[in-house]
């Protein structure tokens, strides 16, 4: 049972790092994905208040292949078990086995509580950092807002958050007006609310009716929302830089080492001479620039496709600057030429 117990806890953590991994992830989506994955396993192990065990497949098979008089786990003598108490080598009756049982669950359970309660410790609930502020753009606490929630939701989060960005720093600019944050925060709300609870109840419409053995629809995060909504934002610059920097906060190292691993494959033995400048610049393009591949595009993708802007106004100029320097191969020694041998 501990086994089973184990596999079920590792499942759920290899789910989350399978999920920190990913780029689709925003900071408000960790809690909820957190929160959601433990108490799918705590509800499975009876552990939540007021609800009963009902465990994993593995663990109800192994139960009742014990209670089974028939079962492989019996001995060819009728009242005793094939495994031997821990602390002898006497066989155990069967009639001991509600009771092995109950002390076996027992014990697991308080293993499996343990192990949810360290996985939850790793993203506290009482985190007060100024970034748990960005909670409030949380594309499921939107979608489940009622009617009358909306007036005042997230005023004190968006106000933390101006305010915080709406300083001056170094000398540098402030970001944000922190007046002008909150009201548009009030007026988004009332939009960006029903929108969110729109798009969830499509896609629980589009998961329902999903034939099995049919790809399941991706459901909507909040990166893939606030991607969506912002270009209903044009009128709210204050708002829009929040909603910004909450898209661009990484909630995991996975994207630093892609950067790093980036960064390896540009800047080769084969280019030393390359500049900072230039390798920043490449680095950002291959991490976030679209996709290019002109051998395989028609004449209207490049006139109306997705990179038609890029073909417009950025390839040409790129071209027209590169071929505007004089280039020739640099030597990578100064070191006299070797002679050829007669």
């Amino acid at each position: 049972m501990l086994t089973y117990a184990l596999a079920d806890i590792l499942e759920v953590v290899a789910g989350l790092s399978k999920a920190f991994q990913s780029r689709e992830l925003a900071y408000p989506d960790v809690k909820v994905l957190l929160q959601g994955d433990v108490a799918l396993l705590e509800e499975a192990w009876g552990l939540t208040p007021g609800s009963k065990a009902t465990y994993t497949p593995g663990v109800c098979g192994l139960l009742a292949d014990l209670k089974n008089p028939k079962s492989r786990w019996r001995s060819s003598t009728k009242y005793e078990l094939l495994l031997t108490n821990s602390t002898s080598d006497d066989p155990l009756a069967w009639d001991k086995l509600p009771l092995i049982i109950n002390n076996t669950t027992t014990f697991v359970k308080r293993a499996v509580m343990l192990l949810c309660e360290h996985i939850r410790s790793r993203f506290p609930a009482d985190d007060l950092s100024m970034a748990a502020n960005f909670d409030v753009f949380s594309f499921h606490g939107l979608a489940s807002l009622g009617q009358g929630q909306r007036e005042g939701y997230g005023l004190a989060e968006v106000r933390n958050l101006a305010g915080w960005f709406g300083k001056m720093r170094g000398g540098l600019l402030a970001l944000v007006d922190a007046e002008k944050a909150v009201e548009q925060w009030k007026r988004c709300v009332r939009l960006a609310a029903p929108y969110a609870a729109e798009k969830q109840q499509q896609y629980n419409v589009a998961k329902r009716l999903t034939e099995p053995g049919e790809p399941v629809p991706e459901p909507w995060t909040t990166r893939v929302f606030w991607c969506h909504f912002l270009h209903k934002m044009d009128s709210w610059p204050e708002l829009r830089m929040l909603v910004l920097i909450m898209l661009v906060l990484q909630p995991s190292t996975a994207e630093v080492e892609r950067g790093f691993s980036c960064m390896n494959r540009i800047k080769t033995k084969d280019r030393t001479k390359m500049s900072l400048p230039v390798l920043e610049a490449l680095v950002c393009v291959k991490q976030n620039g679209p996709k290019i591949d002109l051998g395989k595009r028609s004449t209207s993708d490049l006139e109306e496709g997705p990179y038609a802007e890029f073909d417009r106004y950025v390839l040409q100029s790129a071209v027209d600057a590169w071929f505007s320097v004089p280039r020739c191969a640099a030597r990578s020694s100064h070191a006299a030429r070797p002679r050829n041998a007669a």
